[in-house]
């Protein structure tokens, strides 16, 4: 295992909601683009899933799993929200890192999703599933 930190918070600083050292590695070659590569261990990642979880922040583990993303590029899923039961609150908004909620937040910018479920995870009204990509956009 190994962890570095996150190009993309170490880039938008403004954005960040906490430290940026939360890029986690379970492959044999590190991959990671972010500086203070290092080795990591159990207690490491743990500590890093737990800080994602009070955070809300995007977790894609670096694996050679394909159903796993390896990096924050769209991944296989998309949000797809309902407008019916979507309420308005706009709790999803500033979770999203990726621009791609509008502030009524029924709205999602497929092409700026990234996939993390972070939106479905706050959503108060249960509004906001995630879809396999190909489908929601068909």
């Amino acid at each position: 295992m190994w962890l570095s930190d996150c190009g993309c918070r170490a880039s938008a600083k403004d954005k960040c909601r906490s430290r940026t050292d939360l890029c986690l590695g379970f492959v044999k070659e590190p991959v990671s683009g972010g500086s203070n590569l290092r080795p990591a261990k159990l207690t490491d990642a743990l500590e890093v899933l737990a800080e994602a979880g009070r955070h809300h922040l995007v977790t894609r583990p670096f694996t050679d799993n394909p159903d796993l993303a390896g990096s924050c590029a769209p991944g296989r899923l998309v949000a797809v929200s309902d407008e019916a039961t979507c309420d308005g609150c706009g709790v999803c908004v500033p979770v999203c890192y990726f621009g791609a909620r509008s502030k009524e937040g029924a709205l999602v910018d497929s092409a700026r999703c990234a996939g993390c479920g972070l939106c479905v995870e706050v959503c108060p009204a249960g509004a906001t599933t995630m879809e396999k990509r190909e489908t929601a956009q068909a």
